[in-house]
């Protein structure tokens, strides 16, 4: 399928937040010859957990962020999810996180009947997963957001946007910083690793990646604090930040992206792919004129890798890009507002997974991660997809050494 060039005038004009595909087009659309190589001869797409009311919950959006898969090569392994903001009755603001746990019987192409899980009813998961409320860890990780794993798979970088408006009535303001996380016993750690420059306070971090090459830490910084109401004026512009943990020197390395957002290296260590999700306001409206664009920059350097070369890469058609992966041949994978967009290294479309909510409404996906060889996980705010197809992911996990150097502390 090629997207016409030339359409009827009747036809021009929709909203930028809206679909321009049906139901009969998807799950999977085909829009390049090499999406075959992605998707394979059969994809298939499975529901694997919602809160939707349609299913028995409550629509809680409790799958928005993170998307951080461990497991090992047998597919048994856990997927880590942030919430979106949920209020609670002393009208406070709060994240929540959670983990789905998948059994070794586990198989994204194989059809799933939804029941109430165990230790939460109003959450609906397929018979191979187990959903578990991780509430120690999210007290621990304050307004947790974007995440990564490390190497090994024994810790979690968490990028916590920090708190001092809306708190819990026991709570004190806190900073937002790079958290890394690890469990013991059943017991959750944190090491805070960075929480300020110099003396100037984040503004809400938002993502986190790992340069291979170098095992530069880089994550994204944008104000969405303060305009959804839990943080104060800035005291950053919103930026991208790079961490050496090994060294603990901290640097920014971009500050020309109105909201920057998801980020992601390519598989060769050579391009920085970030989405601007400057077209969404912290308050839900929405501006098609601002940017909803993924932005490449080349990776210069090897003792401080720094951002150069900054261009667009691609602006998706349907909202704003947001959580973005990278599979083994470079394509870049975006989350948008009908589901997930899928380029070539050279910015040609390639093809979508089109989602749809149990009413067959247009859906949307928030993150996305790779998980075991051919799967894809889809955050969907009340759903979680798993997508079987023939790619398999590239995420490169964080290299923390015996002792990581915390700086800024």
């Amino acid at each position: 399928m090629v997207t016409s060039l030339v359409l009827p005038t009747s036809q021009l004009g929709r909203p930028a937040a809206q679909s321009a595909h049906s139901t009969a087009e998807g799950p999977f659309l085909r829009l390049h010859h090499s999406s075959s190589a992605v998707f394979g001869q059969d994809p298939k797409l499975k529901l694997i957990a919602s809160t939707e009311k349609a299913v028995g919950g409550g629509g809680i959006s409790l799958f928005h962020e993170a998307g951080v898969w461990v497991g090992d090569a047998s597919g048994k392994g856990d997927v880590y999810i942030t919430s979106n903001m949920l209020e609670t009755k002393d009208d406070a603001l709060h994240i929540k996180i959670c983990r789905l746990r998948l059994g070794e019987e586990f198989d994204a192409g194989a059809e799933a009947t939804l029941r109430p899980s165990a230790n939460d009813a109003g959450v609906f998961v397929s018979e191979e997963v187990e959903y578990e409320d991780l509430d120690q860890l999210a007290q621990l990780v304050p307004m947790a957001n974007g995440a990564t794993a490390s190497v090994d798979g024994k810790d979690i970088l968490w990028c916590s946007q920090g708190q001092a408006l809306r708190l819990p009535l026991s709570k004190e303001p806190v900073a937002g910083s790079l958290m890394l996380c690890r469990e013991v016993n059943g017991h959750f750690l944190a090491t805070p690793l960075v929480n300020n420059f110099r003396g100037r306070e984040f503004n809400a971090l938002n993502d986190v990646c790992c340069h291979a090459p170098t095992g530069a830490i880089f994550f994204t910084d944008p104000d969405y604090g303060l305009a959804q109401g839990f943080k104060g004026p800035s005291q950053l512009p919103n930026g991208v930040w790079r961490l050496m943990p090994e060294t603990g020197v901290l640097s920014l390395v971009a500050d020309d992206l109105k909201k920057p957002n998801g980020i992601v290296c390519s598989p060769d260590g050579k391009t920085c792919y970030i989405t601007d999700t400057d077209f969404i306001y912290g308050d839900g409206s929405m501006d098609p004129t601002r940017a909803g664009t993924i932005y490449a920059f080349d990776i210069v350097g090897t003792e401080a890798p720094q951002l150069h070369n900054k261009r667009v890469f691609a602006l998706v058609d349907c909202g704003a890009p947001d959580g973005i992966k990278v599979d083994t041949e470079g394509n870049v994978y975006t989350g948008t507002f009908e589901g997930v967009d899928i380029y070539a290294p050279s910015g040609i479309l390639l093809g979508k997974i089109l989602l749809r909510d149990s009413s067959g409404q247009q859906g949307g996906c928030a993150n996305l991660v790779f998980g075991p060889a051919g799967v894809l996980f889809l955050l969907s705010e009340t759903s979680v997809w798993a997508a079987k197809i023939e790619a398999i992911g590239a995420l490169k996990g964080v290299r923390m050494g015996s002792s990581p150097r915390r700086a800024g502390l």
